[in-house]
């Protein structure tokens, strides 16, 4: 019998700052213009900050946490999909930042893209946790 399991060992979750690039060199119309985001040194903390409360709130581990001026990183083990993961972890993230008064746009800083990686080896999550951490 095969050693079945309905979640993998843990995931690397990707999510990036929002990023202005008109659709195939289309001009955006001036009421939708959004200036790129690029994290500060605070916010970077605050963000970090929010993710390590986040998973602690919700008993998932998070082995590494990787926070960049344009892109969020974090290898995190929870009994649940990968996307309940990312979306908890953006919206606490914002919330914190609005919080803080470090984020006053209307807009979220997040794009609406993200990359959810299945680790399902040990050696997976190893190789995961020593890309963030280099």
């Amino acid at each position: 019998m095969k050693n079945f399991r309905l979640y993998p060992l843990a995931y690397l979750i990707t999510f990036r700052c929002y990023a202005a690039s008109p659709v195939s060199g289309e001009q955006m119309p001036s009421i939708h213009k959004r200036d790129s985001v690029k994290l500060d040194k605070l916010q970077r903390v605050v963000v970090e900050a929010a993710i390590r409360v986040t998973c602690g709130k919700f008993g998932w581990n998070l082995h590494a946490v990787n926070v960049q001026t344009v892109r969020i990183s974090a290898v995190v083990i929870g009994a649940c999909k990968a996307g309940t993961i990312v979306d908890a972890l953006k919206t606490s993230a914002e919330r914190r930042l609005r919080q803080t008064d470090c984020w006053t746009s209307q807009y979220s800083p997040w794009s609406e893209r993200d990359s959810k990686r299945n680790l399902w080896t040990p050696a997976g999550v190893r190789g995961a946790i020593d890309q963030l951490t280099k």
